[in-house]
């Protein structure tokens, strides 16, 4: 597949038909919904209501982040600089998509945005991320480093013309690994945060230099990320409960740390056959107690669950643990343990 046929492969989250790019929006073929594209057309918004999720952005989650940052803004004007840079440019971006009239978004994706957009305020998660592509060195570095060695080592198979979906992708770190990998495929990353996906667009497929602020011995500091200008990645606003792709396109399909945050993964789980070619590889992977946190809200029942509910449809390859640590502090870590397991989707 051609770099340029990314589109192709995209479908309409309301009745799964296809889209086609017309005037800067995408327009499904069926039922005639648009869809924004954002940062240069490069990233489009495909859920069922994007004008909601733009409203949540802009009226509500932007103006808290921009509160926040009065709390540094005194002591350390040019880091805070930074993170008011990047908030008022993803406002205007979102800006022309919403109206006065626009309400709150759904309960769902409103309580994931006001709990997880938070954590981009934290640009060491971004810059740890990034450490051996950079050359920034932060504590426990290393140890974080062997969960994306890993993940990667259990994709190592696929052809270099692969397309790879990585679902819940963040800032793009394993997509940017698996792009090396398949020099002449596709990787697509999909993240219902729109905050991750703009940063991973510019450290990912822009050549200018990304600006991000970390800590060193209780003092801010301004690290610089040059892009990657990779052409074979492309990043999807989207909800991993509603993937927007035609099915039956993917030789790979990624979920990591994803799970624990869904409010349905089982019906999730089950859908995922549908995306992956005959004989496709699915990789999951999550920290050992994503169950046990969801199990009093949603009913959910044990470790055992994934293979029960991927069914027939697939086979283990193998499953091991690997320990990473998670940084608190400049001096504080607390380590954790991430279970990895590898499927194949057995053929007809």
């Amino acid at each position: 597949m051609f770099v340029n046929d990314w589109q192709t492969m995209l479908a309409c989250p309301l009745c799964q038909s296809s889209v086609k790019k017309q005037d800067g929006f995408l327009r499904c073929d069926k039922c005639n919904k648009t869809y924004p594209l954002l940062r240069e057309g490069e990233i489009p918004i495909l859920l069922r209501n994007p004008e909601d999720y733009a409203y949540e952005y802009v009226k509500k989650i932007i103006p808290k982040q921009l509160k926040q940052l009065e709390d540094i803004q005194g002591d350390h004007p040019r880091q805070a600089k930074v993170h008011v840079d990047r908030l008022i440019k993803m406002k205007e971006e979102l800006q022309p998509l919403i109206s006065e009239s626009q309400t709150a978004s759904t309960e769902q994706t409103k309580r994931y945005l006001e709990k997880y957009t938070e954590e981009m305020n934290n640009d060491e998660y971004i810059l740890s991320a990034y450490a051996p592509y950079v050359g920034v060195e932060l504590p426990a570095t290393a140890y974080s480093e062997c969960l994306y060695s890993t993940g990667l080592n259990l994709g190592a198979g696929v052809s270099k013309e692969a397309i790879i979906l990585d679902i819940g992708c963040g800032i793009g770190r394993t997509a940017l690994d698996y792009s090396y990998l398949v020099p002449d495929g596709l990787v697509f990353g999909m993240d219902l945060e729109y905050s991750k996906l703009r940063i991973g667009y510019d450290v990912l497929k822009t050549s200018s230099a990304v600006k991000f602020v970390y800590t060193s011995n209780f003092e801010y500091k301004i690290a610089k990320i040059k892009g990657f200008s990779r052409r074979n990645i492309h990043l999807t606003v989207a909800d991993a409960e509603n993937l927007p792709y035609l099915t039956g396109n993917f030789d790979l399909i990624i979920v990591e740390y994803l799970l624990g945050l869904l409010e349905e993964p089982e019906r999730f789980l089950k859908s995922l056959s549908r995306f992956l070619k005959n004989n496709g590889i699915l990789i999951i992977g999550d920290d050992h107690g994503w169950y046990e946190r969801m199990r009093p809200r949603r009913k959910m029942t044990c470790p055992g669950m994934l293979e029960e509910t991927l069914g027939d449809r697939f086979t283990k390859e193998c499953e091991f643990d690997t320990p990473y640590f998670k940084i608190l502090t400049d001096r504080v870590y607390r380590m954790h343990l991430t279970r990895f397991a590898k499927y194949r989707k057995r053929g007809r």
